[in-house]
């Protein structure tokens, strides 16, 4: 089966280390809230990351390995902090046959999801790889 060893790996953003992808808001572990304030919160840290990296001469920029397992750490530590992990559920993938079960969503808030961004950012965003032609100081 497809799913029998697969592990939901994230970043704060939807595309990975092993995938990188045009971003988009509301991948794994997002913010579990309303769609409208989750979906706001992606498009404006995207857009600000999109300016920034324009008007730094970045052509992309990427998770690091080792950020996709702290972040799906982190989610999975708060998750097991919650009810949702007590019973077998879609919110975890139950819902699929032979998928091993994985935190699907940031269950921290979106005000504390809004600091994590924040401190990335301010951080010359830390655990992001910044590309360039020429080296860039993040």
């Amino acid at each position: 089966m497809h799913y029998q060893n697969a592990e939901s790996i994230s970043s704060l953003t939807k595309s990975s280390y092993a995938a990188p992808e045009p971003d988009e808001g509301l991948g794994p572990n997002r913010p579990f809230t309303n769609l409208p304030p989750s979906i706001e919160t992606q498009v404006e840290w995207i857009s600000a990351t999109i300016d920034y990296a324009e008007c730094n001469g970045i052509q992309a920029i990427e998770p690091t390995p080792e950020a996709e397992a702290e972040w799906t750490e982190l989610c999975t530590q708060i998750a097991n902090m919650t009810v949702f992990t007590k019973v077998e559920s879609w919110i975890f993938g139950a819902n699929v046959p032979g998928k091993k079960p994985s935190v699907l969503f940031y269950l921290g808030g979106l005000s504390n999801y809004r600091g994590v961004l924040d401190d990335v950012t301010a951080n010359g965003y830390r655990g992001f790889e910044l590309k360039s032609e020429a080296p860039v100081a993040a």
